[in-house]
């Protein structure tokens, strides 16, 4: 099964200064709109690839399936649409 995923948006909700982390919303589309929180440092090496990765499994999890008895699950791709300009963006904004 493949996945197109189209970033909507990303919002700092809250900022600290004095530990310089940030909770994030995150919002994208894979034939529904979703939406996310997550807590980083802005100086996270991989936030990027973290939060890709954070998209990546809530895709991947709600492909399984469980009959009462077993849990079935089905390979999924997701691809990021746009990812290395979307991964630029994000970077610019954080530096």
């Amino acid at each position: 099964m493949k996945v197109d995923v189209e970033l909507e948006s990303i919002k700092v909700s809250k900022f600290s200064p004095k530990d310089f982390s940030v909770e994030l919303e995150v919002a994208f589309f894979d034939g529904d709109y979703r939406k996310f929180h997550k807590s980083v440092f802005v100086d996270e090496p991989d936030l990027t690839q973290s939060i890709f990765e954070d998209i990546r499994k809530m895709i991947k999890n709600r492909s399984f399936e469980f009959n009462g008895q077993v849990i079935k699950g089905h390979k999924t791709l997701v691809r990021i649409k746009d990812k290395n300009e979307v991964e630029k963006k994000i970077v610019k904004f954080f530096a």
